[in-house]
Parts: structure tokens; sequence; C-alpha cells
């Protein structure tokens, strides 16, 4: 994945839907971009809280949103208290462990074979679909 190439996406994604476009707003989709993790707002706002003093936690969660809305990140609640965000808008499975509440990525040789219908054509928008698998990983069984 290139960073800078998916900066440069945003960049002009922002302009064309009007949306303004902040340096934290910037640094807070590289955060995204850059993790396997599928971070919380938390560990993205632990990320950069060194680097840029004056972001808040709000600030954070708002920008989530806001990529989220434009169809550059993708928010995961797999459980119900713990949100996660992911920014690989590809094609792939999730794993959620119920213990440690990891989000672990499954890209299966046969992911093609996974059809989930569409939605009708009624005026929704929509941004992604899912398949979401849930259960204890391996790590949490050895425990």
């Amino acid at each position: 994945m290139d960073v800078t190439m998916k900066v440069r996406e945003l960049i002009e994604l922002c302009r064309s839907e009007g949306v303004p476009l902040t340096q934290q707003r910037i640094e807070i989709y590289k955060a995204l971009i850059s993790s396997r993790e599928h971070p919380s707002p938390e560990a993205i706002y632990r990320i950069l809280k060194d680097n840029y003093p004056t972001l808040s936690l709000a600030t954070v969660y708002n920008n989530l949103e806001v990529l989220s809305r434009l169809g550059v990140a993708r928010k995961l609640n797999p459980l119900s208290d713990h949100v996660r965000y992911d920014g690989d808008m590809s094609s792939h499975i999730h794993f959620v462990c119920l213990d440690c509440k990891s989000v672990e990525d499954i890209e299966p040789d046969d992911l093609e074979s996974f059809q989930i219908p569409d939605l009708p054509e009624d005026g929704r928008k929509l941004i992604a679909k899912s398949i979401q698998f849930t259960g204890i990983c391996e790590k949490c069984q050895n425990n």
C-alpha cells in the first residue's frame, strides 16, 4: 500500500466533496491506513498525541466518522462497546475474538465465492459490504 498515493486520493476526494481538509485529518488517515490492527480512536490518539499536542480524542472520533462517510474508512463495531476502524477498503473478511477483542483480516483464496446480495435500488448509497466471523482466537484459546 502506498500511503502517499492514498493521501493524494483523500485530498482529491475531500476537495470534490467539499469536505474541509486539515493536517490533523490527514495524519489520522495516515495512522489508520498504516495499521493492520484495526485501531480504535483511542489507539490512533495515542499514536499521534506526542507529535500533535493540540489534538483531542474528540477530533480523532469526528475525523474517523468523516472518513467513514467519505468511504475511505470502515467503521467496525464488532462488539458494541469497542469501535474499531479499518482503512483497508478492499474485499476481505474479519475475525473478531470475543475474549481479547482483536480483529484480524482473513483473506481466503475463494473470497469471490462469498456472495453478499446487493441492496435493492431504492435510493440508499452502499458504501461497503462485509462478512464477520466471531469466536475465540488461537492465542486466547492457548491461555
